[in-house]
């Protein structure tokens, strides 16, 4: 099983570098690919990602899905530009793919905001009331 880890950007390229070590260590160690959509202007430069250079797209959204039209592997995981993630982070997520083959997607999103302000962004998105 393959791993492709999607990171949708634009006019982020402090951010990116920032969060290079950790995602790059991630990939290292279960085997997977990193694959940027990059929606600035100048195109960022990371020699051992896959850079797809897309200024003519127009949010996060149509970034996603160019990076998911890319990908060719069998589990994907989106992370912000500005990400830190664990190192075995891959791994745990290919091991839990490999136990429930049934599942075609998880939706885990982790926040780092306060309990006020969680309920106050779900009020604004209709239908969006549970944590």
């Amino acid at each position: 099983m393959r791993l492709d880890v999607l990171i949708p950007s634009k006019n982020r390229a402090a951010q990116l570098a920032a969060s290079r070590p950790s995602v790059m260590a991630l990939a290292r160690r279960c085997g997977a690919t990193v694959r940027i959509c990059d929606q600035s202007r100048v195109a960022v430069a990371w020699p051992d990602a896959q850079v797809l250079h897309r200024p003519d797209l127009s949010g996060l959204p149509a970034a996603r899905n160019a990076l998911l039209a890319a990908s060719d592997a069998d589990v994907a995981v989106f992370l912000d530009d500005d990400s830190d993630p664990a190192a075995d982070l891959g791994s745990r997520v290919l091991e839990l793919a490999a136990r429930e083959p049934h599942i075609a997607a998880w939706g885990p999103v982790v926040e780092a905001r306060g309990r006020i302000a969680r309920r106050l962004h779900r009020l604004l998105h209709l239908g969006c009331m549970r944590d």
